[in-house]
């Protein structure tokens, strides 16, 4: 199972990535395609990305079908965050094809509602794997801290907590799905007119909206990462000092 969060702030599958992206992306698009360097190029990164989807598909399927054994659900703390990262990473996966679609075609051929839904994946699964981990470097600390209290914990509350980490990067991805818009560039030389995803806010406002995903995908989450396993080191020290002497 693939556990490292989507590394992409902005989406990857369209063809305009920001306000600004639709002045000259129909030409940008169609030329990719004419010469056999480039058709050799696409067909690499085409293949490439497929054998990691069904890499990362096979991988994650294991896992749910492993974390779903009985044992596992009635012993294990982390089975519930494991199965929703798997998910996740399923989720993210299955936009793979399109990807390799859109590199060949040069052109974006899945709608409007392909734009919104397609695109908003990126980001609502990376946002969700990375509460995902905090949450799982949370309960870490727990059961090295608070060990009774972490036994204590049931199953419902690991559900509940899984449930409003999908509903916050739900949330956070809403913006983009609603800004997001097919819009067709320029015809190319050859007379084709290229389709695009094309966000419709401001300047001002995507980069508002960059920073405030910056802020919650990497900074945020990172930052508690580091104080968790900062605070567990700390235990362990003092523990291992106490010992000592």
């Amino acid at each position: 199972m693939n556990c490292t969060p989507n590394s992409s702030i902005t989406p990857q599958l369209g063809l305009g990535l920001g306000p600004g992206a639709g002045e000259g992306a129909s030409v940008g698009a169609g030329g990719g395609a004419g010469g056999s360097g480039g058709l050799w190029v696409t067909s690499l990164l085409g293949a490439t990305l497929m054998i990691m989807c069904a890499l990362g598909v096979a991988g994650n399927t294991y896992t749910l079908i492993v974390t779903r054994s009985a044992a596992l659900c009635r012993t294990g703390s982390m089975y519930v965050y494991i199965t929703n990262l798997a998910l996740a990473d399923l989720l993210y996966l299955s936009t793979i094809p399109f990807v390799v679609c859109t590199y060949f075609a040069h052109d974006w051929l899945f709608g409007e509602a392909g734009c919104r839904i397609l695109l908003s994946l990126d980001l609502l699964t990376m946002h969700a794997s990375v509460f995902i981990l905090v949450a799982m470097s949370m309960e870490r600390y727990r059961a090295v801290a608070k060990p009774f209290s972490a036994h204590r914990s049931s199953s419902r509350n690991r559900r509940l907590a899984a449930g409003f980490i999908w509903a916050l990067a739900f949330m956070l991805t809403l913006p983009m799905m609603v800004m997001i818009r097919l819009r067709e560039g320029k015809p190319t030389a050859a007379g084709l007119v290229k389709r695009i995803c094309f966000p419709t806010w401001t300047p001002e406002a995507f980069k508002t909206y960059i920073t405030v995903l910056f802020f919650t995908s990497v900074l945020i989450p990172g930052l508690v990462i580091v104080g968790l396993y900062a605070g567990l080191a700390r235990r362990y020290w003092t523990v291992q000092a106490s010992l000592a002497s």
